[in-house]
């Protein structure tokens, strides 16, 4: 297990090697150890947690005992090529930067063990575990899952909302306009109540006056 936390954090900063991190692995461990002798796969859920320029973490749960590993490693990247895995137990370097088509590939060493790494990004990764001393090859098999893609809520119904907003847009318009147009009859129906008292005031003191020099008559 120390040796797929190591491998699935063995990636570069490269933009092909990102695509790792955009998606959810299946990790098969086989080993004659397994099952008392039975090749019997270990089946673990691998996904990537936390990434950055300099650095990225893995999160693997066990399929086969329902147990999530909580131990977390991490991968600092030197540079493009150099990439640097250190535990409190193990740290090593190597060389990732062997490229053969598509696939890229390296061997080197992991502690007492030597490995083999053969992973075209976007479909499969192929690894070999050798144990010398043990006289063993522990074989892991990594394939990508099968992703659902959620958009959010208002992505997946932005027609509804366009539409929603235009005709609240269109009501908020047409409101606002017959309360303008209600406030300008106001004001008009006011003035014209003042203009109509103005006028009889007038004639009311014209009549007035009419009827003063009628009597001075």
């Amino acid at each position: 297990m120390l040796f797929l936390y190591y491998f699935c954090n063995l990636v570069s900063s490269s933009d092909e090697f990102l695509k790792i991190f955009q998606q959810n692995w299946t990790a098969e461990l086989q080993s004659p150890d397994f099952g008392k002798g039975l090749n019997i796969a270990k089946k673990y859920r691998v996904s990537f947690t936390k990434v950055s320029k300099q650095s990225v973490e893995v999160h693997i749960y066990s399929l086969y005992t329902n147990i999530e590993l909580n131990t977390t490693y991490r991968l600092n990247i030197v540079n493009s090529k150099i990439l640097n895995f250190s535990d409190k137990i193990l740290s090593t370097q190597v060389y990732f930067d062997q490229k053969i088509g598509n696939f890229y590939s390296s061997t080197g060493k992991f502690g007492k063990l030597i490995f083999h790494i053969f992973i075209k990004p976007t479909n499969s990764i192929q690894i070999s575990l050798i144990d010398k001393s043990a006289n063993r090859i522990v074989s892991v098999h990594m394939y990508r899952d099968a992703i659902e893609y959620h958009f959010p809520w208002y992505l997946k119904h932005g027609k509804f909302i366009i539409l929603g907003l235009i005709y609240s847009v269109a009501q908020f318009l047409s409101v606002w306009n017959q309360y303008r147009m209600m406030i300008a009859q106001k004001r008009h129906a006011v003035k014209r109540r003042a203009l109509y008292k103005q006028n009889e005031m007038a004639e009311i003191e014209e009549a007035k006056k009419m009827a003063e020099n009628l009597r001075n008559t």
